[in-house]
């Protein structure tokens, strides 16, 4: 049995790295930085899952809806989210990585993350834009049992 999770990881672009990032309803000079602020909000989870002898792809949409062959997928799926704080009414672009999951023995899983927006609109003052997270996880024949666990990478960037 496998269990496959994927954590947000959430370095910035929208920033360069080593300047404090302003408040988010800051608004900076011509030429500044106007940062943003990504945070995990829930932890996408492909839950457990009965290997194969035949490679499966899992896909799990940001609003939960899991798609599993052969009823492969026996518990516990949930969607992830991310949280983005930023100056108010500006449009952001959000992008995800592709992860590599590795469990204890370092057996990998490839898993492509789904974001259930691409833009956003930031809402006013501090609030936490959130953004679902599915992903399309991708499993080898025979995969070795664990606990499967990575970190993809988000970005934001103004447009």
């Amino acid at each position: 049995m496998l269990s496959a999770c994927a954590a947000a990881s959430a370095p910035l672009a929208a920033a360069p790295p080593g300047l404090p990032a302003p408040e988010a309803r800051e608004r900076m000079a011509p030429g500044g930085f106007l940062a943003a602020r990504v945070e995990p909000a829930r932890e996408l989870s492909f839950g457990a899952i009965i290997a194969s002898a035949e490679p499966l792809v899992v896909t799990l949409s940001p609003d939960g809806r899991l798609t599993c062959p052969a009823l492969r997928c026996i518990g516990n799926a949930s969607p992830g989210e991310i949280a983005i704080t930023g100056a108010d009414s500006y449009l952001v672009s959000i992008t995800v990585t592709p992860a590599a999951l590795v469990n204890a023995e370092g057996d990998v899983l490839r898993v492509r993350p789904l974001l259930a927006a691409e833009t956003l609109t930031l809402q006013p003052g501090n609030r936490r834009n959130r953004v679902g997270l599915g992903g399309t996880l991708s499993l080898g024949a025979r995969q070795a049992p664990g606990d499967y666990r990575g970190e993809y990478l988000i970005t934001v960037d103004y447009l």
